[in-house]
């Protein structure tokens, strides 16, 4: 049952609030930041390990400054008051809807991974922060979407932004945090006849059931005004931009590598690449040039994107046509499967 602002108000008098509170109201700082927790690892959704990155990776994206307060899930057990020092971690089992009552501030914004806890507060509080239901799964693109965002921050901004197939909640988390400078929203479109001159475009293939086919992408791409960009997020490395034996989009290819390292384990690095498409020379250049960094402080970890050399550069483009043809041959072989599968089956009918 969903409650209304009005009887959530109503509901929640005095008697209510202090067997929750002991008859006084939880102490905050102003404009703190609520983040209700879910219990991933305990219902085996995930690793404890998993469960504690991807709590440190949301705060140190989305909570690199205000005052944090955690209310874990009940059956929550990561030990958040030793990951987050600084947070306020409350200890008792408070009811969601009481939330908004039960602090001597209302914290200014709240933050869930799971949006079905908290679908009847989002008008208590100032921000609503949500993730979509697939980001639990693949939340480590995050460090991609942020990179891409801040390349499209540093060198154009001015353009219209355009989004297919990707994490559309998370890009717009990211493009509401501190610092970030990019004036326009982020655009969804279903067609990509849609997308006007000068725009630039992120495509993703984050959704795998309406996925344009490589042969479309390339068809669009050459068909684009010189103005025009395509960063390809590549979240599950479907290399949408190489349609097998078409190469030339290859000669406006610059891929773009994310460097993740722990400043605790050498050990523990991992690299990711984006690829952004221009026909414009300097465009290529200012990508190829660009270096950047973010320090994850609650993660331990640093994100480095770094100029490469030509050689680098060559070397990570081989790569992709690698790893892109035998996606294609995969593709292919999978089809010629089902073919003699529908064959047989027609044959013995």
């Amino acid at each position: 049952m969903i409650i209304s602002s009005s009887e959530l108000n109503s509901s929640c008098d005095e008697n209510q609030l202090g067997f929750f509170c002991a008859d006084q109201k939880i102490q905050i700082n102003e404009n703190s930041t609520l983040l209700l927790t879910s219990d991933f690892s305990n219902l085996n959704n995930m690793s404890f390990e998993e469960h504690k990155k991807i709590f440190q990776l949301v705060l140190d994206y989305f909570v690199p400054e205000s005052s944090l307060v955690i209310t874990p899930h009940p059956d929550d057990l990561m030990y958040y008051d030793y990951l987050f020092p600084q947070a306020t971690v409350i200890k008792k089992k408070i009811p969601s809807e009481l939330l908004p009552f039960v602090f001597s501030r209302k914290p200014k914004t709240i933050i869930t991974l799971t949006p079905t806890e908290i679908c009847n507060l989002t008008g208590f509080f100032e921000n609503c922060l949500l993730f979509s239901t697939d980001y639990v799964k693949n939340f480590t693109i995050t460090h991609q979407y942020y990179c891409a965002l801040k390349i499209i921050n540093e060198l154009f901004r001015n353009y219209e932004v355009f989004e297919m197939n990707s994490d559309k909640l998370l890009l717009e988390n990211l493009l509401n945090i501190s610092g970030n400078q990019l004036g326009s929203i982020v655009k969804s479109c279903k067609n990509l006849s849609q997308i006007p001159a000068k725009s630039v475009v992120l495509i993703d293939d984050f959704n795998n059931e309406i996925l344009p086919n490589a042969k479309e992408i390339v068809n669009f791409f050459k068909s684009t005004d010189k103005e025009s960009i395509i960063i390809f997020l590549n979240s599950n490395k479907e290399y949408l931009f190489y349609d097998y034996p078409d190469k030339e989009i290859l000669e406006y290819l610059i891929p773009v590598e994310i460097l993740r390292f722990s400043t605790v384990d050498e050990t523990d690095l991992e690299a990711k690449t984006i690829f952004v498409c221009t026909k414009r020379k300097d465009q290529r250049k200012m990508i190829k040039d660009q270096s950047f960094e973010k320090t994850l402080k609650s993660s331990k970890e640093i994100i480095k994107v770094k100029a490469m050399s030509e050689e680098q550069l060559r070397i990570k483009i081989l790569e992709g046509i690698l790893e892109a043809t035998e996606k294609r041959l995969e593709h292919y072989i999978k089809l010629e499967s089902e073919l003699r599968k529908k064959l047989n089956i027609r044959m013995t009918e």
